[in-house]
């Protein structure tokens, strides 16, 4: 459990506990019973964060993304659907294979997940010519 409350910042905090679903129904599931209990809940991929979001600094329940890791590329419409426990290399590394590639490109791109770039709006050197996540 220590792993999970902190991040790649300073801040770390202690969770009630850690759940690691395997698919987007357990998600929900979780996320449905933490809410009737009002428990909070905070995500996590795989804590390369530099902004504390995944740190579970009010405690609650940390839910790790982590093995959500389904990656599909449809090439003629250009789209990826990834889980967020994607590594962010592999999904560039497998849209390489149909010709394309995902621009942004964070320090951490080997160890960041695609949840973590989405939440954080990730970048990297290549977004100054593609943009960063959002873009």
């Amino acid at each position: 459990m220590d792993e999970y409350g902190h991040d790649a910042t300073f801040m770390e905090a202690p969770a009630l506990c850690t759940v690691r679903p395997a698919d987007t129904e357990q998600v929900a599931a979780l996320v449905r019973e933490c809410a009737a209990q009002r428990v909070p809940v905070v995500a996590r991929g795989s804590g390369t964060s530099l902004v504390g979001g995944p740190v579970p600094m009010a405690g609650g329940v940390v839910v790790s993304l982590e093995r959500l890791t389904r990656l599909e590329i449809d090439a003629p419409n250009t789209v990826a659907t990834a889980g967020a426990g994607v590594i962010t290399a592999s999904l560039d590394r497998v849209a390489n294979e149909h010709g394309l590639m995902y621009p942004p490109d964070p320090a951490s791109l080997e160890m960041s997940t695609i949840g973590g770039n989405v939440a954080c709006n990730s970048g990297g050197m290549r977004c100054v010519k593609y943009g960063v996540t959002a873009d």
